[in-house]
């Protein structure tokens, strides 16, 4: 239909429109004034008007002009709802307005830090995880990380690499109340808290088990090529082992002792055997698990001596068995109290480093996940994990994001690319994690698979597209406009490949 004809036809509706209402609102007065109702007809009331109108007589003009008004409104509401919602056919996606992050209550007093509206802070209060992706020397520093280590008022743990976040924002921690620690195991003047991964196991004689078996497999992994025997059969010497120094109180309970007691010059064979002959104190397990090491042949016991030694070896680093030789903080008083616990790595030193540093987070996790808060802690805790992606797989990470929100404990990952997400967990893994995540904050991105996630879960909005035809004659015809739809992603992948650096996709 051409744009003239739909001219006349919105002027005959107009027109039509108004016939109908001045006739529905003299019939309402004639009702309200008691006059027969045959009598009205649409220019009924406009007669009125040219009479003396009474108090009485403009109540009742104002009930009859107002009544249908409203029913109008509702009608063409419904009609509008009925008629053009199914319009959309492709989707509404937009960018949400202030009303819409109002509602969704983004303007908390407390909370996590995601970004500013304007000249307003986007605080979440909410009991739920975020990730941000964003490249290197993109400002998530300075534009995420550090604000919220400056805002967060409960407990943290923060993975520091380069301990930058540590330098800016440790001391204003303090000054407000926290205890703050730096376990740096490789600090190359020592300067480090102490982490021991034995003191956080449990005393139960059953879940003592549990609990180390925990740390040789991070420790001690099946090789990928070769016979997982020696593997299987070092982790069961580790847990004997540590078994032993755990209830020896004439030794340090550490994985530091436990590789001293490798380094020993006599067979460890035979160290297994005089150790259960003179410590009759020992419980059955720790017998057993000495004692089957000790009757294998002289060549399988160097099999499983080499493995454990491999797995144990860095702790041959003096710095390390000093930061792990007893426990300064508990990660049990992290609800408790006001701690802040800064994990700090230089980045030459995370390959090394990275079974230590795996062990930590499953305990933290393990510890944290165990029970809901009591009554005796008040104190919520954030996880920021800056550089997520530079741990490695940790098993439980993908449980911690899906339970931990329920134990007042939120994570904040921050990766510089969803492709590094997929090498360390693998894509089903990955989506997990970022469904587990309310809130996800991009910044522009040169990786693909980043701003294709971006674009499709922004989703797409329809549009109209307009089509102009001419019939060809010798006989001139207007042209006929054809209007169609369409999707249109709200946000394309080269757009999100091209925001300016400073700029942030958010969701929730």
């Amino acid at each position: 239909m051409s744009d003239t004809n739909m001219k006349y036809l919105y002027g005959f509706g107009g027109i039509f429109g108004l016939i109908l209402y001045s006739y529905a609102a003299s019939l309402m007065f004639f009702l309200l004034s008691k006059q027969p109702l045959e009598l009205a007809n649409p220019l009924s009331i406009w007669l009125t008007f040219g009479n003396e109108i009474d108090e009485q007589t403009g109540s009742r003009l104002f009930v009859a002009f107002g009544a249908p008004a409203l029913a109008l409104i509702f009608i063409g509401g419904q009609i509008y709802d009925t008629s053009f919602k199914g319009k959309d056919i492709f989707g509404k996606a937009h960018w949400a307005t202030l009303r819409e992050i109002t509602k969704a209550k983004l303007f908390a007093k407390t909370g996590v830090i995601l970004g500013k509206f304007k000249n307003q802070y986007l605080i979440s209060d909410h009991p739920t995880h975020s990730i941000i992706v964003a490249p290197t020397r993109s400002g998530k520093g300075v534009g995420i990380v550090v604000p919220n280590l400056l805002n967060w008022p409960g407990s943290v743990i923060c993975f520091d690499v380069k301990h930058e976040n540590y330098r800016k924002t440790a001391g204003f921690r303090k000054e407000h109340g926290h205890d703050v620690f730096m376990w740096s195991p490789m600090d190359e003047h020592g300067l480090s808290h102490r982490y021991n991964p034995l003191d956080a196991v449990s005393k139960d004689p059953h879940q003592c088990v549990s609990d180390l078996q925990v740390i040789a497999k991070i420790l001690i992994q099946d090789p990928p090529k070769s016979d997982p025997i020696w593997a299987s059969e070092a982790r069961a010497l580790f847990v004997g082992l540590a078994l032993y120094v755990m209830n020896n109180n004439a030794m340090p309970s550490t994985i530091g002792a436990i590789n001293r007691l490798l380094g020993t010059e006599a067979d460890l064979g035979d160290v297994c055997r005089h150790i259960v002959q003179t410590h009759p104190e020992l419980t059955s397990t720790v017998k057993k698990s000495l004692m089957n090491f000790a009757n294998k042949a002289a060549k399988e016991r160097s099999g499983v001596k080499s493995s454990l030694n491999q797995a144990l070896n860095l702790w041959d680093n003096p710095l390390i068995d000093a930061a792990t030789s007893k426990t300064d903080f508990k990660i049990e008083d992290l609800r408790r109290k006001k701690l802040s616990i800064y994990v700090g790595v230089l980045t030459g030193q995370i390959e090394t480093l990275t079974p230590l540093l795996r062990i930590f987070f499953e305990q933290i996790i393990t510890k944290l996940s165990m029970k809901e808060p009591g009554e005796d802690e008040p104190h919520k805790v954030l996880m920021l994990l800056d550089e997520f992606h530079m741990l490695g797989r940790i098993d439980s990470m993908t449980t911690a994001f899906t339970l931990l929100a329920g134990y007042n404990v939120r994570v904040m990952a921050v990766v510089q690319s969803l492709n590094w997400l997929d090498v360390t967990y693998g894509r089903e893994k990955r989506n997990g994690i970022l469904s587990c995540c309310a809130h996800q904050i991009f910044f522009a991105t040169n990786d693909l698979a980043t701003a294709q996630y971006v674009s499709e879960s922004c989703g797409q909005q329809t549009v109209d597209v307009t089509s102009r035809s001419k019939k060809k004659s010798m006989r001139y015809e207007a042209p006929m406009d054809n209007v169609s739809q369409r999707g249109r992603p709200l946000s394309k992948n080269m757009k999100c490949a091209t925001f300016q650096r400073v700029r942030k996709l958010s969701w929730w």
